[in-house]
């Protein structure tokens, strides 16, 4: 048991350590390409922090866990509101981009209910699983000209072009290192931490949609942490829509592809309603204050206790 608690707290440096590296390699992406970090945030960082969990949902899928394969996303997508944007929130002040409440936020929410909707007869097959790849496509493809627009409305500057060349390896390398270290870190930390739970008989299903789900999402919880910290409105957010969104696309896309995913009545009519809820409140709250401060951090981690304090009972 002692050498599981020491995996944890080195599992725990290593996501700082590789959080630190993706934002500063990511900003400096950015900045090198001339697009916007909200851009790099949505797409990239979202890709590389959202890793553990399709490889969880994945494996999940192949063991015939169900609940585990759902019950991760659900998680950690209500944990990444909750829980990540209260606690950055909470360190300052985060400014919200306007692009994230005319484009990205709203985005998030159609496939919310897209999502719902395919989900509604209890199971999602090889069919919904191919809609929902098939519309990670289609986001990514538009994430691309929106980047590309970007590069064109951005004036040139010659310092910038005769450096490009040689200084974009080191931010993209930094990048790639961040994403590797923290989706090993995040490994290793969940299996000491749903070890542990086991050793003190904590029940599957809360280990599935509370620690499994935190778990996964440790690596957009540190990466928004550091991002708030240094300065990083933008991927601070732009992490964690993009996140959800590759969450609900890409890992539970590839899992329906991969079997079929049964859903009990219990996930549609408590934790789905849950997670739309979260993922909804988002939308108001951006519109009437772009800025999420301490009293709006404290609303949302009450929140996310208030979800875990229901879902440990039932």
């Amino acid at each position: 048991m002692f050498l599981l608690w020491i995996y944890a707290l080195l599992s725990g440096i290593g996501l700082y350590i590789g959080a630190e590296m993706l934002v500063k390699g990511s900003s400096q992406t950015a900045k090198y390409l001339r697009i916007s970090p909200l851009i790099i945030g949505v797409t990239v960082v979202a890709f590389g922090t959202s890793a553990p969990e399709m490889i969880v949902t994945s494996i999940a899928a192949i063991k015939n866990t169900s609940g585990i394969a759902l019950g991760n996303i659900i998680g950690s997508n209500i944990a990444n509101i909750g829980l990540v944007l209260g606690l950055s929130a909470l360190i300052r002040p985060v400014q919200i981009d306007r692009q994230l409440i005319r484009r990205d936020i709203p985005i998030s929410i159609i496939i919310l209910f897209v999502f719902y909707g395919l989900s509604i007869d209890n199971q999602l097959n090889y069919l919904d699983g191919s809609i929902l790849l098939t519309l990670m496509i289609i986001f990514t493809i538009l994430s691309i000209r929106w980047a590309k627009k970007e590069h064109r409305s951005q004036p040139p500057n010659d310092h910038h072009i005769s450096e490009k060349n040689n200084s974009l390896q080191k931010p993209i390398f930094l990048s790639i290192l961040g994403i590797i270290l923290i989706s090993a870190s995040a490994y290793f930390f969940l299996y000491a931490a749903t070890t542990i739970a086991r050793a003190y008989n904590i029940s599957e299903y809360f280990i599935g949609i509370s620690m499994v789900a935190l778990g996964t999402s440790l690596p957009e919880l540190i990466t928004s942490l550091v991002a708030a910290i240094r300065g990083h409105d933008d991927l601070c957010i732009a992490n964690v829509i993009g996140s959800n969104i590759m969450n609900i696309l890409l890992a539970i896309g590839i899992a329906a592809v991969i079997a079929p995913i049964e859903i009990t009545q219990e996930l549609i009519s408590v934790q789905y309603p849950i997670m739309l809820a979260f993922g909804i409140l988002l939308l108001p709250l951006t519109m009437i204050k772009q800025c999420f401060g301490r009293i709006i951090g404290c609303m949302l981690l009450f929140s996310y206790s208030a979800f875990i304090y229901v879902t440990y009972i039932m």
